[in-house]
C-alpha cells in the first residue's frame, strides 16, 4: 500500500484501501457457453445456446425482425429482411452479424 500512496499517480487519491481475497481472486469463474452463429442469405443457423434460451433479431434501428427460443442443437432463424447488418441477441449476449 505504501508503495501506492507515494507513486505520483496515486497520492493524489484520498481514499485507498487494501484488501485481502484471500485465495480466490476478485472475479467470479463464469462458465463461457460458446454460440455459433452462422448466416447464409436471410437464414441464420445458431447453436451452442441451451435449449429455452431467448433469440432475438434485430435491425440496427432497434426494430425487432425475429424472436423464438432455442431448441436443443442447433436453431435456424429466417430473418426476413434485406438489411445487410442486424443484431443477434442470445440470452444475455448481443452480438452484430453481417448477412
Amino acid at each position: 500500500m505504501a508503495a501506492y500512496q507515494a507513486a505520483d499517480t496515486w497520492k493524489e487519491f484520498s481514499l485507498m484501501e487494501e484488501t485481502d481475497f484471500g485465495e480466490e481472486d476478485a472475479v467470479t469463474n463464469v462458465k463461457a457457453v460458446p454460440v455459433l452463429i452462422q448466416a447464409e442469405g436471410n437464414m441464420m443457423t445458431i447453436s451452442g445456446a441451451a435449449a429455452g434460451t431467448p433469440i432475438n433479431v434485430y435491425d440496427l434501428n432497434g426494430r425487432q425482425l425475429s424472436n423464438t427460443t432455442a431448441a436443443e442443437g442447433e436453431t435456424r432463424v429466417n430473418v426476413g429482411t434485406t438489411e445487410k447488418i442486424v443484431l443477434v441477441k442470445v440470452g444475455e449476449k448481443t452480438i452484430k452479424i453481417a448477412l
